[in-house]
C-alpha cells in the first residue's frame, strides 16, 4: 500500500462533483487501500477521493472504538455513497485534512441510512447516528464539491483556527507518539487553552488561536 499526497484548498478538485462510478475492479479496490492507509496515517477518521486528486465518487471511513461514549469501530470502503434517509439533529466540531489549521461547528443530521457498493460490487446499506452520521455526511459533501466550511452558520463564532499540540488517538492503531489514549473527544482544557477535538478530519490536541 502507498501513502499518497492529500490535496488542499483551494484546489479546485475539491469543488467539482466527482463522477459515479460503474463498479469497483482491481485498481479501484487498491486505490480504497491506499487512501484508507492515507488516512490512518495522516491522522484521520475519512478520506474522499477528491482529496487525493481523484474527481470520482469513493470513501474511506475508519472510526475507532470509544467505550465512554459506546461508538463501535467501524472501518468502510464506499463507492458511489448515498444518503437516502436523514433524520434528528446534531452539532459539533468538524475538521479537514485538506483544510489543515481550521475547525468549526457544524450542524447535521444525528440519524442517517447510506446505500453503496463496496469494492467486491456488492451492495450495502448503511444505518448509522451519532458520530458515524458526521463522518459519512463529511465524507459524502466531499463527493459533491462541498467543504465543511460552507455548511458553518455564524462563522464569526463558529469556526476558529487551531494549532496542532499532538495527536491523541488514531483508530485502533497507533501512529505518533508513544501510547494510545482513549475519551478525549471533545473535552476542554480552560486552564491551558488546549481542546482535544475528535472530528472528521483528524483526532487530535488542538490550541485554539
Amino acid at each position: 500500500m502507498a501513502i499518497l499526497p492529500i490535496v488542499k484548498d483551494p484546489n479546485p478538485i475539491l469543488r467539482k462533483k466527482a463522477v459515479k462510478l460503474r463498479k469497483a475492479d482491481a485498481g479501484l479496490a487498491k486505490l480504497a487501500d491506499d487512501m484508507f492507509e492515507t488516512m490512518l496515517v495522516a491522522p484521520g477518521v475519512g478520506l474522499a477521493a477528491p482529496q487525493i486528486g481523484k474527481s470520482i465518487r469513493l470513501v474511506v471511513i475508519h472510526v475507532p472504538e470509544d467505550e465512554e461514549d459506546g461508538t463501535e469501530e467501524v472501518s468502510l470502503k464506499l463507492i458511489n455513497p448515498e444518503i437516502i434517509k436523514a433524520s434528528g439533529e446534531q452539532y459539533g466540531a468538524e475538521g479537514c485534512l485538506s483544510l489543515p489549521g481550521i475547525a468549526g461547528n457544524v450542524r447535521r443530521a444525528f440519524q442517517v441510512t447510506v446505500k453503496a457498493i463496496d469494492t467486491d460490487n456488492k451492495p450495502v446499506r448503511i444505518k448509522a447516528e451519532g458520530y458515524l452520521a458526521v463522518v459519512l455526511q463529511h465524507e459524502i459533501d466531499h463527493l459533491d464539491g462541498i467543504m465543511f466550511t460552507d455548511r458553518i452558520e455564524n462563522p464569526k463564532e463558529d469556526l476558529w483556527m487551531v494549532e496542532v499540540v499532538g495527536v491523541v488517538f488514531v483508530g485502533s492503531r497507533f501512529i505518533r507518539g508513544s501510547r494510545k489514549t482513549r475519551g478525549l473527544a471533545r473535552v476542554r482544557f480552560r486552564m491551558t487553552r488546549v481542546m482535544a477535538v475528535r472530528f472528521p478530519g483528524a483526532v487530535l490536541l488542538v490550541a485554539p488561536h
